[in-house]
């Protein structure tokens, strides 16, 4: 590089993000400062980019030769394109929004403040420390020396360096006392997200709440307070747990008990609730479900509770169920949302499904019951763990084929970013689940019966809607993995659409063969093969072999026959596949020498019905004339 080249700092202070958007924000400037800078013909090398909850950060190494009026306006475009779920307005008399209100600007080119102005704050060399020390002026000397200035005022810039620094610092503490802390990355993450100089406490509870169910305990440290619980070797829970401070180590004294008082307190609820239920069983608190509505139109949640069970049964021959398994499976239907009456799950509604199991487990119900009890709820978020056992992937299916059904049967389906229902994550989650279910199982006939057993009618237009909406979510999920829409499209638009099993399936061999030459040859002959034959009807067309005359005809003729051989074998999809790929030689010879469009209206016809014949057999996994060249 040349010595001219100088290195770029661009730091926006906020009030605290929440930590959603901090990590958000993050793959925001790592994929657009590069296309910014690129727009403004400037040439760079490395682009890191930083975040804590108060400061968003973009370094730029060895900026080569840019003038003041590029760099202004990357920098402000770079700040203007952030994008956040919920924003706010703080100055009167503006739209401008942001997560929250931008307090100050930092942006040098090396030691050059670069003067630029944003939500009516310019830009200075002036940065602030944290609030713990009253937010302190540290004024950069240069932008290389940024990182270093914030660290020795208490801010550690660099995500990764906290997040490793937390682990640490706590890996070390549980130790102390024989333990280990519950490994858990997204609570790792949105920790490290809280805080700009991390600092980590060992605390502890009153040994007397070990005695209520473990899952209470760990929910309030972890999902109320940010905490992590500490285990034993045998992954039991101990009395011990750390907090995460964003302080000075010399306050450690003040806030380990308040932090231990505030657990203590959360944790009695817990013991109250928890005894307050024990007096009863499990299925008594069914009852409490008349009073919790589903919805105004669908009735309860116990009147759901009673269609659950109904399709238990309707569909217990779908899946190949055992008596014992067709008991088990109406069992666990019966009780599966009985804990929504609990006063546990009342106070903490996140440990719906485990208070059921454990519950039940209490109660001498068989294992299978007590572990699909828990399971019907999973996936509960997007990379959320799927069910585990045949009995839980069953009734989570039923639960959501009866939720869907209904709410598309009332007319109510998200719009836009609006889903107050979440139906789009119950039919991502009845996607993944039937995706690795084997049964054959057609939705347009499952979601009918689904359908029978609602208090409102799911007409023929409803249900129509709603199978597309499982299929933008199928589109969505392979979108995801980059997958090729076309090749979706053509699997989801042909025989195999309503079979999610089979349709993940083909829709993975296709994409495995759709840059094979041999492959690309197939498409173009079916398609060819398509539009020659697709405005005639030969629906209950015999092919008349009398009629040949070429030998093309005849080897054309029977590839068609033994492929129908092949098909009736059962085989896979891969070795289908291969013979289409092996088609081609026989379409195309057919082209060569036979004159499709004959004099002889008898001739010409059974030319035709060969190809067509021949084209209903490329179309019986996946539509061809849907992939593009």
């Amino acid at each position: 590089m040349a010595k001219n080249n100088k290195d770029l700092l661009l730091e926006i202070g906020v009030e605290e993000l929440p930590s959603d958007d901090v990590w958000a924000v993050i793959k925001q400037l790592e994929e657009k400062t590069p296309h910014l800078l690129k727009a403004q013909k400037i040439e760079a090398g490395k682009i890191s980019i930083s975040a804590t909850p108060r400061r968003l950060v973009i370094y730029v190494k060895n900026i080569q030769e840019a003038s003041n009026v590029q760099l202004e306006r990357m920098l402000v475009s770079l700040i203007g394109c952030l994008r956040f779920k919920k924003t706010m307005r703080w100055m009167p008399d503006s739209q401008l929004t942001f997560s929250r209100p931008v307090r100050w600007l930092v942006a040098l080119l090396d030691n050059k403040v670069i003067n630029i102005k944003y939500a009516n704050v310019k830009s200075s060399d002036i940065s602030y420390g944290p609030r713990f020390l009253a937010s302190p002026k540290i004024k950069i000397k240069s932008a290389s020396q940024y990182f270093s200035q914030l660290k020795k005022n208490k801010v550690i810039v660099d995500y990764q360096k906290r997040k490793e620094l937390i682990l640490k610092q706590s890996q070390e503490l549980a130790k102390k006392v024989n333990g280990k802390i519950i490994q858990d990355e997204d609570l790792l993450d949105e920790i490290t997200h809280l805080v700009e100089f991390p600092f980590c406490i060992l605390c502890e509870f009153d040994k007397k709440f070990l005695k209520i169910p473990s899952e209470v305990s760990v929910t309030v440290m972890k999902k109320h307070q940010r905490y992590f619980p500490i285990v034993d070797k045998k992954k039991k829970l101990l009395q011990y747990f750390i907090v995460i401070a964003n302080q000075l180590k010399e306050n450690a004294s003040i806030i380990k008990p308040g932090n231990e008082k505030v657990v203590g307190a959360r944790l009695s609820d817990g013991e109250f609730f928890y005894n307050q239920d024990r007096g009863y069983k499990l299925g008594h608190f069914r009852s409490k479900l008349k009073d919790i509505i589903f919805h105004e139109k669908l009735g309860s949640v116990y009147d759901k509770t009673v269609r659950l069970e109904k399709l238990s049964d309707s569909l217990a021959s779908l899946f190949n169920l055992t008596k014992e398994e067709r008991e088990d499976l109406k069992r666990a239907a019966y009780l599966c949302k009985a804990d929504l009456g609990t006063a546990l799950v009342v106070e903490f509604s996140s440990l719906q499904g485990e208070i059921g199991r454990i519950y039940a487990k209490q109660d001498k119900e068989k294992k299978t019951v007590c572990d699909a009890i828990y399971e019907h709820r999973l996936p509960n978020f997007s990379g959320d763990k799927l069910p585990f056992s045949k009995l839980g992937k069953i009734l989570s299916v039923i639960d959501r084929l009866d939720t869907l059904a209904g709410f598309f049967a009332v007319n109510i389906r998200p719009d836009g970013s609006q889903d107050p229902y979440a139906l789009r994550r119950s039919a991502l989650g009845l996607v993944q689940i039937l995706s690795e279910m084997d049964n054959g199982l057609d939705l347009r006939d499952i979601f009918e019966k689904a359908g029978k057993n609602l208090p409102v009618d799911l007409n023929d237009k409803e249900l129509e809607g709603l199978i597309d909406f499982i299929r933008d979510r199928i589109r969505a999920d392979f979108r995801d993995k980059k997958v090729r829409d076309d090749v979706v499209r053509s699997v989801l638009n042909g025989p195999l659409g309503d079979n999610i099993y089979l349709s993940f399936e083909m829709i993975s061999e296709v994409s495995r063969l759709v840059d094979n030459n041999k492959f690309k040859d197939f498409i173009q002959t079916a398609k060819r093969v398509d539009n020659i034959s697709k405005n005639f009807n030969f629906s209950d067309f015999k092919i008349n072999t009398s009629l040949f005359e070429e030998k093309a005809e005849n080897d054309l003729y029977r590839f068609f026959r033994d492929y129908h051989s092949y098909s009736s074998e059962n085989k896979s999809f891969k070795e289908m596949l291969k013979i289409y790929l092996d088609s081609s030689k026989y379409t195309n010879n057919y082209f060569n020498d036979v004159l499709v469009m004959a004099e002889d209206e008898k001739v010409k016809e059974n030319r035709l019905g060969l190809l067509f014949s021949v084209g209903q057999l490329f179309k019986r996994f996946f539509l061809p004339s849907e992939i593009n060249k």
